[in-house]
């Protein structure tokens, strides 16, 4: 998961900001959620 973090941000910054927040935010909802 944190290899994702790490080759997200070398091809593209904007891009994986996005994913970041959107996974960051998506994991502990979905672990709220179980």
């Amino acid at each position: 998961m944190m290899h994702s973090k790490w080759k997200a941000p070398s091809d593209s910054p904007t891009l994986a900001t996005k994913r970041n927040h959107l996974r960051r935010s998506g994991q502990p909802n979905l672990r709220s959620s179980t």
